[in-house]
């Protein structure tokens, strides 16, 4: 007889066994990629017991372990059942599918995803298509058949290559062959869902045929290009395997999906933020009025990034890419990122390359699902790639695929991967292509017959004749990808000033704060005459008059580091923001964005490089460091991109990088301008040559000189004009602006309006009394301007940037009218001629360079030769060849440290270098002692 005490005993152990069962359930879920069949060469990827564990039984440890008996689960398994109406499951069903969908080729993670709703839409797509027997569901017979055909013709590919160029280095994608049909399933998918546009990024293994098979770049440009002939003057910087291409492909039901390869640096994952940028400039073009931040646009044009093992979870630009995923001014609506993960870098296995089990394990931190799949599996690697397209098509967020493969080869192909690893290069010895294994799985479900699949094997000769009838193939213009800026016609006045009185736009209930109430205040003063036009101003106001997006980012842009900038101001009653130039109410106004960054360089800098790159006429980029000397964060983006890139890349980003020694240290200071000019590649220019130059590459599109324009503006004027000119250039070339920090809010530094009118325009050298120099007064009825007797100049300082204006103030204190003072605005192109002109008003005095940085930094090394070879035309030109005048040094002595950090010592170090630099004596400090007393040992 059944009593009380044994039905509530019965139904105690039930809820335990189904307590246990829930917990493996979870542990399967959580941990089965741990015990999943991951590594084509059998190897075990587990490390953790628990994952071993959960393939047993036993583990369970139940009450009632008959087979037959079945459990009440409620919705917890619901995804499991495509019908969702079952709720009773035995622990053999509910194992055997499990352990089907996360312990067999493909694998997932997604437990640490913080929304509910992603982790079940996961959970019904990867486990509502398993069957009773615990298979998955199957490909379609003609997707298998295609699946094979891809294989092979990617393993055909390599074996071209390596037959007709066996001692070139291509970097060959042996070992992971099943990426090919992956990344075609990725683009169908992505097309299926509305894509238009799909942006890759990639380092070099595997981009040969990437770009032949998935790009369908002509195999013969391909040789070509491994022959090294016929190379164009867009790629000339770099070598084959680090080249782009823009090309269109159609899929099935004639879909049309624009395809662009990004350039690639060998800094493994520097391209991966310009390729987001390049994707949120395609988004912002189809959707305007929002700036790409909508689902439309964002679903319409997606990035898919390409990544190594080892470099994934190496290098932080990943961690720093992925931050940006969600925010507003920078999101692209999800990236598919897939790992080739061949198990080794270079010759390092994973063991010492990284402290987690995955490569994939840093994505976890950003909230992306992690796909793990086997390389050997090729409908499993399908299946994730469609997998991961849909869920950034459905969730806009980013998705990661870890493809477990291997390298057949050593890292190139010259390599000998035995000598480090003797046992792993006799395993993948042995281990068949990828395209048999799945040839015969075929042949023996039935799918293909033994004939068809030798038939398909004839595409190496396909690919010989192919080759041989384009072996002639040049290298076009196209090819490389690259945007030509269109010549923008200048506002004339009336627009300007129309646009200039729709800047103070607010909604009605806007109460400004008292600073900034003020400040607007100031700012319509300065426009109407009243006041001059300070810098912050003046840089509104050429965002305001240009006819084209601006996109201004980086840290605290909004207000300024400085607080000189207040481009959106804030509600003191509801925090509300308005952007007040891009609320000027002007039906065929542009958008004028301005983006607060995350604490990023080295990402958001690729960001923009990219926008710029992509977004052509359509857009005025800029990206502002805190400090000038920040942006080294940056350094393999400026070395990578900014300054080598009309070789592959022709972008127009503006950097705005705070320069100026004012007190506050070696990391506050220096922007390295003496980097930037050793990498300036065009050193003397004037204005004819500019115009020639501009001409030349009008006709040509190809010009490799002046790979970009740096200028230190000492006025709120020529800074103006400056950006105007950058927006209205026929071509993009990078500007580097070395803007000033205490000139921000320094009352002498302002310029009167009429400097901003018709006819005025940017001065790459100004002299005492020129156009554009805003410390002398004009003369009110013939408008000329006071210069300096060039029979009672002794001396001319020649200086550059934010010192000036310390030479002026104590030329002025002191009265010392026989020194002249020239200020160089524009460092490269030189303006040697503009230079010339200047120097040639004062024939017998004494020529000084004046800076602030030490001598080993800054401008001199740059400016001597170049101002010395001036110096030298005039003398010959006034038949004084004879005569012998070189350009003396005057600033702080050579140091390791850009400045002091002491303001005592720096305001003492500058007082000297101003006196020494005017010819004034000066009771204080000499230069050349050292600038401090720590004993040499």
């Amino acid at each position: 007889m059944i009593t009380a005490e044994d039905v509530e005993l019965q139904s105690t152990r039930d809820t335990a066994d189904v307590l246990r069962i829930y917990k493996v359930v979870r542990a399967i879920r959580n941990r089965g990629h741990f015990a999943a069949r991951l590594d084509p060469l059998g190897r075990s990827l587990g490390p953790l017991k628990e994952g071993y564990e959960l393939m047993e039984s036993t583990y369970l440890g139940l009450h009632d372990p008959s087979p037959e008996k079945r459990f009440f689960l409620g919705n917890e398994c619901k995804s499991l059942d495509p019908d969702g109406r079952r709720q009773w499951w035995t622990v053999e069903e509910l194992m055997t599918r499990l352990r089907a969908v996360y312990c067999g080729t493909l694998s997932a993670e997604f437990n640490h995803l913080a929304s509910v709703h992603k982790k079940d839409w996961l959970r019904r797509q990867l486990e509502g298509h398993v069957r009773d027997d615990g298979g998955v569901a199957q490909l379609t017979r003609e997707d298998k058949r295609t699946v094979l055909r891809r294989l092979i013709k990617a393993d055909a590919l390599e074996g071209f290559l390596a037959r007709n160029f066996p001692s070139a280095k291509r970097f060959g994608l042996e070992g992971a062959e099943a990426l090919i049909p992956g990344l075609q399933s990725v683009v169908e998918s992505a097309a299926a869902g509305g894509a238009e546009a799909v942006v890759v990024g990639m380092a070099h293994r595997g981009r040969l045929n990437v770009l032949n098979n998935v790009f369908g770049k002509p195999l013969g440009l391909i040789a070509t290009e491994m022959r090294g002939e016929s190379r164009s003057s867009f790629n000339v910087g770099d070598v084959r395997y680090h080249l782009g291409t823009r090309t269109t492909v159609t899929l099935k039901e004639q879909r049309r999906v624009e395809m662009s390869m990004a350039p690639n640096p060998s800094h493994l994952e520097a391209v991966n933020s310009v390729v987001a940028g390049m994707v949120r400039s395609k988004q912002m073009r189809v959707d305007v009025p929002r700036g790409g931040r909508s689902r439309v646009s964002q679903r319409k044009v997606m990035g898919l990034l390409i990544h190594g093992d080892a470099a994934f979870c190496g290098l932080g630009v990943n961690a720093e890419v992925m931050q940006l995923q969600d925010l507003p001014d920078y999101t692209t609506g999800g990236t598919v990122h897939i790992v080739v993960n061949n198990q080794i870098g270079f010759t390092t296995v994973p063991r010492r390359a990284r402290s987690s089990p995955h490569p994939s394990d840093v994505a976890k931190g950003y909230g992306a699902p992690i796909f793990h799949v086997n390389g050997d599996d090729p409908e499993a690697v399908v299946r994730a790639c469609r997998l991961a397209a849909d869920f950034r098509a459905e969730w806009g967020q980013d998705v990661v695929i870890n493809l477990v493969c291997y390298r057949r080869l050593g890292h190139n192909e010259q390599d000998d991967p035995s000598i480090t690893l003797p046992l792993l290069s006799e395993r993948i010895k042995r281990q068949r292509k990828v395209s048999e294994i799945y040839a015969d799985r075929l042949v023996a479900d039935g799918v293909a017959t033994r004939d068809e699949v030798n038939g398909m094997d004839d595409v190496d000769d396909d690919i010989d004749a192919l080759a041989k009838a384009e072996k002639d193939y040049g290298v076009r213009v196209g090819d490389s990808v690259r945007t030509a800026k269109a010549l923008l016609s200048q506002l004339d006045d009336v627009a300007r000033k129309a646009r200039l009185e729709h800047m103070g736009l607010f909604p009605p209930d806007f109460i400004a704060h008292p600073h900034t109430r003020k400040l607007l205040e100031n700012r319509r003063k300065m426009v109407d005459g009243e006041l001059g036009v300070d810098w912050g101003t003046a840089e509104l106001l050429a965002f305001a008059t240009l006819h084209c997006h601006v996109r201004l980012s980086g840290q605290d842009v909004e207000r300024g580091t400085f607080n000189h900038r207040h481009s959106v101001l804030y509600c003191s009653r509801t925090s509300r923001p308005v952007n007040p130039i891009d609320n000027m109410g002007l039906g065929d106004q542009d958008r004028f964005l301005v983006c607060n960054s995350p604490l990023s360089e080295h990402a958001v800098m690729g960001f923009e490089y990219g926008f710029s790159v992509d977004s052509g006429p359509a857009a005025l980029v800029l990206w502002e460091a805190q400090f000038g000397d920040f942006a080294n964060n940056a350094q393999g983006i400026v070395d990578q991109f900014v300054a080598t890139g009309e070789a592959k890349w022709w972008g127009g980003l503006v950097l705005l990088l705070p320069h100026g020694y004012d007190g506050n240290g070696p990391d506050h200071s220096s922007a390295r301008p003496e980097r930037w000019l050793a990498a300036a590649d065009r050193g003397r220019i004037d204005r004819a040559d500019w115009e020639r130059y501009m001409r030349h590459r009008a006709k040509t599109h190809a010009d490799s000189s002046c790979n970009f324009v740096l200028i230190n503006p000492s006025t709120p004027a020529n800074y103006f004009h400056a950006l105007r000119r950058q927006a209205n250039l026929p071509h993009v070339k990078p500007l580097v602006v070395l803007a000033p920090k205490y000139l921000l809010h320094h009352r002498p530094c302002a310029s009167p309006l009429r400097d901003f009118g018709p006819g005025s325009r940017f001065h790459a050298v100004i002299g005492d009394g020129d156009v554009g120099d805003n410390s002398v007064e004009p003369d009110a009825v013939t408008g000329a301007r006071e210069r300096p007797k060039a029979s009672n100049v002794r001396r001319v300082v020649v200086c550059t940037g934010q010192v000036y204006y310390k030479l002026h103030q104590l030329r002025k204190a002191k009265g010392a009218d026989d020194v002249a003072l020239v200020r160089l605005e524009q460092l490269s192109p030189f303006p040697h001629a503009a230079l010339a002109r200047r120097l040639a008003r004062y024939p017998n005095a004494e020529l000084v360079w004046c800076q602030e940085e030490p001598k080993n930094m800054g401008y001199w090394a740059f400016a001597q030769p170049r101002v010395n070879t001036a110096v030298r035309e005039i003398l010959e030109k006034t038949n004084r060849r004879d005569e012998v005048r070189r350009v003396r040094y005057v600033g702080r002595p050579a140091a390791a440290s850009p400045a002091t950090g002491s303001p005592v010592i720096h305001a003492a170090e500058t007082r000297a270098l101003v006196h020494e630099a005017l010819g004034l004596e000066h009771v204080g400090i000499h230069l050349a002692e050292p600038r401090s007393s720590v004993p040499r040992y």
